[in-house]
């Protein structure tokens, strides 16, 4: 089994597509078909029909990076706001969490330094910081035929 996608609702369509795919650097699914990897940005017609939930912020996106510090700072010039900053946590890994333009809660993570060589070496495990792979995601974007559409 493998996440396919992301469904996102939302009032304004056009402001998540670019905090998601300009700020972020995610690729868009396309298509809207749950089969194709990515973000899909929907109108909020589960809301407009059934109400909004009880506890809006009831998921929230976990982001691996390999430098939190890093990622943070580049996210914050690009006009993002952090609710909670890089913090180590007590397990070793360090946390920083942020809102999308909704409200919805979204989470950098940098893992702990693992063991990674029978010898007893550690490293951190390493990820891209978010936005650095923009290049891959424009590519991904193009195979799906319709850029950062969604």
């Amino acid at each position: 089994m493998h996440l396919g996608s992301i469904i996102i609702s939302t009032a304004d369509k056009e402001r998540m597509k670019r905090f998601y795919h300009d700020v972020l650097g995610i690729p868009f699914n396309a298509t809207g078909k749950l089969e194709s990897q990515g973000v899909i940005i929907h109108p909020a017609f589960h809301q407009a029909i059934h109400g909004a939930p009880p506890e809006p912020h009831r998921i929230m996106l976990t982001f691996d990076v390999g430098d939190i510090h890093h990622t943070a700072t580049l996210l914050q010039q690009q006009g993002v706001i952090f609710i909670r900053q890089p913090e180590q946590e007590w397990w070793g890994g360090w946390l920083a969490t942020f809102r999308d333009p909704d409200g919805n809660y979204l989470q950098l993570l940098q893992p702990a330094e693992q063991e990674v060589a029978e010898d007893g070496a550690k490293q951190a495990e390493e990820t891209a910081p978010l936005g650095e792979d923009t290049a891959q995601h424009a590519e991904r974007d193009s195979a799906m035929g319709a850029g950062a559409t969604a």
